[in-house]
């Protein structure tokens, strides 16, 4: 089981008991991300639904799960799968009951985009405040996690579903906004509803792009539950009303001081420090004895005067009797003060992470393992084809259509079927092994069989996955996505495999974008993970692009990640000496410099219902020491020198006056010069010119900034060229 699985699955089953069905869900997800993505699992069903949720992290902002189990009957919309374009969701009234209180916390931020970590530290600070206050209250233990952005308290609680459960939920958590919100980090007030969805643990926070500073994360439970909140300390905590901090009451937990704790040597120095005439300290106030710093005029006598407390709990507060400062508490005093006195900010000296609370408790992962590079032995990197394909990881071939990529793949396995010696005449150490092709491209009745005959294979030793059936009926091809345990089960069936081709690999991304790069990642990574635990050799086949450039590893169609996961690479590519020639050389040297290889095409004879059928094959022609960034400088130096007498045509055609030509009669002009409509067309692209369409004609001209130095706009509309 993936890293990932562990933690969807560690995620589901602190939270839930198997008999209990949640819906999963994804809001603006798709393809074009305007879909919702829904689904309802039996929690007992841990495969699927963990399969479900690693399938849909990394493709959307988040991915959700209902916080309070749904009546069963609801399994029913989807049973133990997704919809991918769902129009019905959980309700709150398809609540069977109320398990879970949650309090999530998140950093303040504009929309649409992940929290730095110094915003992720601010909610942190708060979720340990509000974390200790509620165990000093004689709250049982939460379930506390990571949620991407911020933290989650999950508490367990058992409540009906009803008005009144609704109410208190939205008290408490209006209780604890008001006493610990800051203007950094939030308790979010709005997460009261029984239909509520949670980030579900173990996937993919992904809102906006993922940057350096502000990175996608994964969610991830942190420690486990221990016991229930009862219905008494819930209301009992409901009721408290700290709006205006009466004395004895705790005021609002400020932010200003939140890294500090409060001490009565630190309130006194405080007050000092701005000027704040005040009694001795008698229990746990100081009275202001000019008054209150809003307005001097409020100077009661007895206990109606203005003061500063600090109750046992160690959080700061101020109180005014008069009712225009009812709602002015400790955030608001000190405001208030340093606005009149006009000095810098006042710092308590560091002692705690939260104010009023004592040291505050990591949230540390549930499992950590450290070890330094002494403590892992080394081993030898094992190779299915020496120099060519390592067991254990990714490699990645790529290159034009029509240069027999597939066919050399398929040689490949044809050799490994009967353990026979690799192509270039290297030894075969691993012997007999099998193989798992996947490939959309080629037919395996018409192509791919009948070349593994004319290769000699033992065609029992190379496997194909011709489908993979829905619940519903419907039937699809394999996705990396969605089906890594369908590949994982066969591989446990199918031991002595040790080659998987996955050709092309564009084919088999399911849901996800082979241009995103975060995207990529979550499918490959994985795959590599697999490749590890199996001790197979992955090989991921690609097309080139059509964008001219001299890096091999840059020209393949996608991503970056497409090639940055793989540990190899190779390119095939034509021999500028012999087009007739074929090289397969190496893109990428994780693993050090290698030879590449020189070889051909050729038409085999095999009988196919008593008939001798052609069927492409390979030959050997030789070793190549050539390094393909040098051929790709050669290939674009050639296209440059081959544009250049169209680039010449141009310059003198078009400085003729400088209006726009048509364009039929340039390309016949041209053609006559032996220059060809591709290379004059490119010429016209490198020099920046444009189309613009006269009528019926199709004109060529300089853009404005050249026509402002001499050539006039041309007539009509324009277009880029």
């Amino acid at each position: 089981m993936t890293d990932t699985l562990d933690l969807i699955l560690q995620g589901i089953t602190a939270m839930f008991i198997e008999s209990d069905i949640v819906e999963i869900r994804a809001p603006k997800a798709g393809k074009y991300k305007k879909d919702t993505i829904s689904g309802y699992f039996r929690v007992g069903d841990g495969q699927e639904i963990a399969a479900a949720l690693q399938e849909l992290s990394g493709t959307c902002d988040g991915v959700y799960v209902t916080l309070n189990p749904c009546k069963p009957a609801l399994l029913a919309r989807t049973n133990n799968q997704l919809d991918y374009k769902s129009s019905l969701t959980t309700a709150d009234h398809d609540i069977e009951q109320r398990v879970h209180l949650l309090i999530d916390i998140d950093p303040q931020r504009p929309a649409g985009i992940s929290a730095s970590d110094e915003e992720v530290a601010k909610a942190r600070e708060i979720t340990v405040a509000v974390f200790r206050h509620l165990k000093a209250l004689g709250w049982a233990t939460p379930l506390t996690a990571k949620s991407g952005n911020g933290f989650h308290l999950v508490y367990n609680i058992d409540l009906p579903n009803d008005k009144e459960s609704t109410e208190l939920v939205k008290a408490v958590l209006q209780t604890l906004a008001a006493r610990f919100d800051t203007e950094f980090a939030k308790v979010d007030t709005t997460v009261f509803n029984a239909a509520r969805i949670v980030k579900a643990y173990g996937t993919l926070a992904a809102k906006g792009m993922d940057m350096e500073d502000r990175p996608h994360r994964v969610a991830e439970v942190t420690s486990f539950s221990d016991g229930t909140v009862t219905v008494e300390q819930l209301k009992a905590f409901a009721e408290t009303n700290i709006a205006a901090s009466t004395p004895g009451d705790a005021p609002a937990f400020t932010g200003t001081d939140n890294k500090r704790a409060i001490t009565p040597e630190k309130i006194e120095a405080f007050l000092e420090h701005h000027g704040i005439a005040h009694s001795e300290q008698v229990g746990n106030k100081w009275i202001l004895t000019d008054g209150c710093p809003f307005n001097p005029d409020h100077i009661g006598t007895g206990d109606k005067i203005a003061a500063v407390f600090l109750p046992d709990d160690g959080i700061a507060g101020f109180h005014c009797f008069h009712a225009s400062c009812s709602n002015n508490g400790w955030k608001e005093f000190r405001a208030q003060v340093e606005k009149n006195s006009g000095k810098e900010k006042f710092y308590f000296s560091p002692r705690s992470l939260i104010i009023g609370v004592p040291q505050a408790e990591v949230l540390t992962p549930v499992v950590q393992k450290w070890k330094t590079f002494e403590e892992i032995e080394p081993e030898e990197l094992l190779w299915l084809w020496p120099e060519k394909l390592p067991l254990g990881a990714n490699t990645i071939i790529a290159g034009d259509p029509s240069l027999g990529k597939t066919l050399m793949m398929i040689d490949l396995a044809a050799r490994g079927s009967v353990g026979a010696d690799f192509i270039d005449g290297v030894v075969n150490d691993t012997g007999v092994f099998e193989t798992i092709l996947f490939s959309d491209e080629d037919d395996p009745r018409t192509i791919i069989g009948p070349r593994l005959m004319g290769m000699h294979a033992d065609r029992s030793k190379i496997h194909v996955l011709e489908m993979v059936g829905e619940r519903n009926g419907q039937e699809r091809s394999f996705r990396l996505d969605k089906d890594l345990l369908i590949l994982r089960e066969r591989l446990e069936e199918c031991p002595n495999v040790r080659l998987i081709i996955i050709d092309p690999l564009s084919n088999y991304y399911g849901a996800k974008s082979g241009n995103n790069e975060q995207e990529v990642r979550s499918v490959l990574m994985p795959l590599s993970k697999l490749a590890q635990e199996f001790n197979v050799s992955i090989v991921t086949v690609m097309h080139n692009s059509k964008t001219q450039g001299r890096s091999a590893m840059h020209k393949t169609i996608g991503a970056v990640g497409n090639a940055g996961v793989a540990r190899m690479g190779w390119t095939f590519i034509r021999d500028p000496e012999n087009p007739d020639h074929k090289l397969m050389l190496q893109m990428k040297e994780n693993l050090g410099q290698f030879p590449g290889i020189k070889y051909t095409t050729k038409t085999v004879m095999v009988p196919i219902r008593g008939k001798d059928v052609g069927v492409a094959g390979v030959e050997f022609l030789g070793t190549s020491n050539a390094r393909v960034e040098n051929i790709l400088i050669q290939i674009e130096d050639f296209k440059e020198k081959s544009v250049q007498p169209a680039i010449n045509f141009l310059k003198a055609r078009m400085a003729q006056g400088g209006a726009p030509q048509a364009a039929a009669p340039l390309l016949e002009q041209a053609g006559a010069q032996g220059i060809t409509p591709g290379q004059l067309k490119a010429a016209r692209t490198k020099m920046g010119m444009v189309d613009v369409q006269a009528g019926n004609t199709k004109k060529w001209m300089w853009p404005a900034a050249e026509a402002a130095e001499g050539s006039p706009n041309g007539e009509g509309s324009q277009t880029t060229a």
